[in-house]
């Protein structure tokens, strides 16, 4: 009878399997301080931006998503102008300009304009044939934004014709108002002009 006495011996091995189950345990433990941060930092970025839900708040693109300006510009032919309002006109949190943006993609703009008191247009040669551009202009007159008018001393020659072009897409008569001609390459004159902005962004 040497057997029934060794079995007992391999018996333990079952009692110290409930141990080894101590580790499912200790998941629901990570996973919710996991969930809880990441819910904080949604909690963080949400109620700024447009439309949409809870959803689309606990997704916001570029904090703070409440900006005083949105900066509307052709990169090719206006980057350096923009980058200077940018600066002057207080930078971030107050201004929103793609190329200083994390998510600078069509969503986030459309967000941007939104979340902005003031549509700062910056006009160009060939910012009517941008479809970002028009996207942009086409959102803020959606959401009834305070459009403000600036241009490159090179379109200054071609502004009725811009305007015209403007009309013919149904983006009104966006020329009625008073445009900021930005002459930077002078610094008399582009302080003049920085103060004209800020005065028409209601930022003096």
């Amino acid at each position: 009878h040497p057997q029934p006495q060794y079995q007992p011996q391999n018996q333990p091995q079952q009692q110290y399997q409930p141990q080894n189950q101590q580790q499912p345990q200790y998941q629901p433990q990570f996973q919710p301080q996991q969930q809880a941060a990441e819910g904080m930092a949604a909690m963080s970025l949400g109620g700024g931006g447009g439309g949409g839900g809870g959803g689309a708040q606990a997704a916001l693109r570029n904090p703070p998503g409440r900006w005083k300006l949105f900066v509307s510009h052709v990169q090719a032919e206006a980057k350096s102008e923009a980058l200077r309002l940018y600066y002057e006109l207080g930078g971030k949190p107050a201004v929103w300009l793609d190329v200083m943006m994390g998510d600078p993609g069509e969503e986030a703009m459309m967000e941007g304009v939104e979340g902005s008191e003031v549509f700062l247009l910056i006009l160009s040669e060939s910012y009517f044939d941008r479809p970002f551009c028009v996207k942009e202009l086409r959102r803020a007159q959606a959401c009834g934004k305070r459009v403000v008018l600036a241009h490159l001393s090179s379109a200054k020659s071609k502004l009725s014709a811009l305007f015209d072009k403007a009309r013919r897409l149904d983006l009104g008569d966006i020329g009625k108002e008073a445009s900021v001609e930005l002459l930077f390459h002078d610094p008399d004159h582009a302080e003049v002009a920085i103060k004209k902005v800020k005065r028409a962004c209601g930022l003096a």
